[in-house]
């Protein structure tokens, strides 16, 4: 008997489950169903507008009437939208500023403190790429300099 028991409570739950709640008919039922405040703690869902352009599969671009322009992208959790930035104002703060470069020889090695320690790499000054030189030009002036006011 509790075998029965078990095994049909689960069903009677699930039928219980499917069948809707009755509304009453009436100028109360347009009442019982109020409009969700657009505040902080109601969840907008993100669509792709009717104007946007597809540039890949799943990509479209768009420019909003104010002039911003955004990209949306279509993921298996719904639409996700950024802003269209250009490629050089990604990086905010540039990585030359926690790094430091030392000459040896021919080639130069550079030092970054990164929040796993400190990240060590050497090169040829001739494959220096153009964020390397900056820095290995920059740390040079410095050490021209603190050579000056030392005389």
């Amino acid at each position: 008997m509790k075998t029965i028991i078990t095994l049909l409570l689960p069903v009677l739950a699930v039928c219980a489950a499917g069948q809707a709640p009755q509304q009453p008919a009436g100028p109360t039922a347009a009442k019982a169903a109020p409009a969700q405040p657009a505040g902080a703690g109601a969840l907008q869902s993100i669509v792709v507008p009717p104007g946007a352009v597809e540039t890949q599969p799943g990509f479209y671009s768009y420019t909003d009437p104010a002039g911003k322009k955004w990209i949306y992208r279509r993921t298996p959790f719904g639409v996700a939208r950024w802003e269209d930035k250009p490629a050089g104002a990604a990086r905010s703060t540039p990585f030359e500023d926690n790094t430091r470069s030392f000459e040896q020889g021919d080639a130069v090695r550079f030092e970054r403190t990164t929040p796993f320690g400190v990240a060590k790499w050497v090169k040829k000054k001739s494959d220096l790429d153009d964020e390397e030189r900056f820095i290995w030009e920059r740390d040079k002036t410095q050490a021209d300099k603190s050579k000056q006011d030392k005389k």
